[in-house]
């Protein structure tokens, strides 16, 4: 069982995202353009996080662990592809890529309690 299980409405919204093939249980079955092309953002040194959410497969929708597994795995697979880039960002990279996606998932959140506040009841 993972740890962030994926519902009817769930599995609906990623089927119609062209990053993925398949979503069959829990599991989420990638394209092949999707993946090398994470890949090949990663080795740029886009934040894992970033690249997913930018594909609509928000960490929030299928669980940040998901994502960290699912880059190690391509990671791995990938290692040996000498077509693809082998920069590796400094510590300041990714520390500036974490806060840029900690920014916008804070910017997020506040939209949506701005929502929630707009169909509360006055007091």
């Amino acid at each position: 069982m993972t740890d962030h299980p994926l519902g009817e409405r769930t599995r609906a919204y990623l089927l119609t995202l062209p990053a993925v093939r398949d979503v069959i249980g829990d599991r989420i079955y990638y394209t092949d353009e999707f993946i090398r092309g994470a890949v090949e953002q990663d080795r740029d040194g886009v934040d894992p996080m970033t690249i997913f959410d930018k594909a609509g497969l928000y960490p929030k929708l299928i669980g940040h662990q998901r994502i960290l597994s699912a880059m190690r795995r391509w990671r791995a697979s990938h290692a040996a592809d000498e077509s693809l880039p082998t920069y590796v960002p400094d510590a300041r990279d990714r520390l500036i890529a974490e806060q840029a996606l900690r920014i916008r998932a804070l910017e997020r959140e506040i939209e949506d309690l701005r929502r929630a506040c707009d169909g509360a009841t006055p007091v």
